[in-house]
């Protein structure tokens, strides 16, 4: 049988390194060669078990992705109001007073990952009929996003958003100002008013508004999602953001 004293041996001395000293002790000193010695000893334990390094890093990834997230909902907690009571921002689903969760979207309409997350959106809104989805406007992915994102606001003001809304989302490509006029006058925008709302300071203060409350939650990609006390990063599945409901609705009884 292979001996386990040298093992033993590293361990023992990896201990007396790593632990720490009362308060008014000083540390030991180490000459040049023990501490030679000591990297010799730290440099072999760990070749021969590189396994060490890759626990490490997990375990270092998952508190990591812990103090995120309790980052996350303290800011989230401290936003609430700028998340969910903005009067300007477009809101489908259940009517007032029938609902009893909110889910928070940001995303841009040129966003792929976006396109393929609506569908499953949809779903939700169309089997459960206590779900409100707050859409935010959040166009990082060049001019066209942007002009996109301004007239979906100015639809709001003709009470036409969601049409607006599913019919860019469905479109395939590259977006245009162009294609973004084609599809609000052919889903009956009155587009010389949309125009002039278009250029309405408010929406642009709106806008600037939500890029800054996304990047305040760690958001820096599309799509992202708030469902309750979790922000959730991707595109994700329906499976996963039934769940995700789920929890958030038990966590409020």
């Amino acid at each position: 049988m292979k001996s386990i004293r040298p093992l033993f041996s590293t361990l023992t001395v990896l201990m007396v390194i790593l632990t720490p000293f009362p308060s008014g002790e000083s540390a030991p000193t180490f000459s040049d060669k023990q501490r030679g010695d000591i990297d010799s000893l730290i440099r072999e334990y760990i070749l021969t078990h590189p396994e060490v390094i890759a626990d490490s890093m997990e375990q270092w990834q998952k508190r990591r992705e812990t103090d995120r997230d309790q980052q996350q909902r303290k800011t989230l907690s401290s936003l609430d109001a700028k998340v969910y009571e903005n009067p300007m921002t477009p809101i489908s689903g259940a009517a007032e007073g029938t609902y009893d969760l909110v889910i928070v979207e940001f995303f841009d309409y040129q966003c792929g990952y976006c396109k393929k997350a609506f569908s499953t959106v949809l779903k939700i809104l169309e089997t459960d009929k206590k779900i409100r989805v707050a859409w935010k406007e959040f166009p990082i992915l060049g001019p066209a996003s942007r002009v996109a994102a301004v007239a979906a606001m100015a639809a709001k003001k003709q009470g036409k958003y969601f049409e607006f809304h599913v019919a860019i989302m469905s479109l395939k490509g590259r977006l245009s100002e162009q294609r973004i006029m084609d599809v609000a006058q052919k889903i009956g925008l009155d587009i010389p008013r949309l125009n002039k709302d278009m250029n309405d300071p408010a929406i642009s203060a709106y806008l600037e508004e939500t890029l800054r409350l996304g990047q305040s939650l760690g958001v820096n990609g599309t799509p992202a999602f708030i469902i309750g006390e979790h922000v959730i990063p991707g595109a994700i599945g329906e499976d996963q953001m039934r769940k995700l409901i789920k929890l958030a609705r038990a966590k409020q009884k």
